[in-house]
Formats: C-alpha cells, structure tokens, sequence
C-alpha cells in the first residue's frame, strides 16, 4: 500500500506531486503508477510547479480533478501523515512488513528476508 508523505524541506514541490498523485488515483491508477513513476525518477528535473504540471497532464492529471477531490485528498494525506508519525517514522521511505519497520531504501533481498523470517 503507497502512503504519501510529502517532505516539503526535502523537495518544495513534494506536497503538489502528492495531490496530482491521489487525484489520479482516484480517476485511474494505471496513470497515477505512470505518474508516481516518472515523477520520483525525474524529481530533481522539475523546479517548477509549472515543470511539474506539464508532466502530469501527459498522465491525465487537470487541476479540476484536485478541486472536485480536494476534501477527499486532504482527508486521506492527513490520515497517512499520522499513520507515519504514529508508527514512529522519521523519513522516507519507510516500511511496515507484518510489524516489522524498515526505514530507507531497500533492496528486495532485504525485504525478502524479514518476509521469509515472518513466514516460518
């Protein structure tokens, strides 16, 4: 499951990727993967909420969406925030196997080893 905890101090245009993320979300997750995809890889390309934009629109994104959505995205960003916070993380990525947490990148081997240690 994809949490969205933008770090604004990380990146300024963290918290607008996120939002263009959940609007696609709710309209087609195959674009909103394609988005979340191409925005994480190029994210130090992109220095303007403009740059950021034009990227989204070639994944589906427009603004109504986020209007019409707005409470509905607030809602569900507010409620990763606290999950993360709750849950003790400082940063990202982070993640949760079964109880288990794992802050940074990951490789598979590594998470395939807390999940192979969960099963037996």
């Amino acid at each position: 499951i994809h949490k969205n905890i933008p770090l604004d101090h990380i990146h300024p245009l963290a918290r607008e990727a996120a939002w263009i993320y959940e609007s696609l979300v709710i309209v087609d997750k195959e674009k909103a993967r394609k988005f979340y995809n191409e925005a994480y890889s190029t994210q130090g390309k992109w220095k303007t909420k403009d740059e950021l934009w034009k990227m989204a629109e070639k994944h589906g994104a427009k603004k109504k969406y986020i209007k019409k959505h707005t409470k509905r995205i607030v809602n569900r960003m507010s409620e990763d925030m606290q999950e993360h916070a709750k849950f003790g993380f400082q940063g990202t990525p982070a993640y949760m196997i079964n109880g288990v947490s794992m802050y940074g990148a990951q490789s598979p081997e590594a998470m395939s080893k807390v999940i192979d240690r969960l099963l037996k």
